[in-house]
């Protein structure tokens, strides 16, 4: 909503780094004027506890798992208006080198959630 741009949003600074802020504005159609970035999910958690950020943008994964993890009222004020779509790992010309594949596949489960995906799964 409108007065969204004048809170402190916490988000999780993972895959955006420079277009963080313009990532945000098109998703939500507002300009945050105070987005605090972290790199973890718990210090999202953390911000609303010591009432450092007001709101924090995350994954419905995300949410879920923060819902569980917190008494703190939580309530949804805004929905990105797309779906982001998947994370993508692509080659030129299609090879991968073998290493990177097997890094990719057998990636933590925390490391997962933290970019917000299930699984990597092979496309042919």
């Amino acid at each position: 909503n409108e007065n969204s741009a004048e809170k402190k949003v916490g988000v999780i600074d993972l895959l955006f780094r420079d277009h963080l802020t313009q990532f945000v504005k098109d998703q939500f159609s507002v300009e945050i004027k105070s987005l605090k970035k972290v790199n973890k999910e718990e210090d999202l958690l953390t911000m609303l506890g010591l009432e450092s950020v007001e709101a924090i943008i995350v994954s419905s994964t995300q949410y879920k798992e923060i819902r569980s993890n917190t008494k703190l009222p939580l309530t949804i004020v805004a929905t990105s208006k797309n779906d982001v779509g998947f994370a993508v790992c692509a080659t030129k010309e299609g090879t991968i080198d073998p290493a990177l594949k097997k890094a990719l596949l057998k990636s933590s489960k925390a490391l997962l959630r933290e970019m917000g995906l299930d699984s990597w799964e092979i496309q042919q």
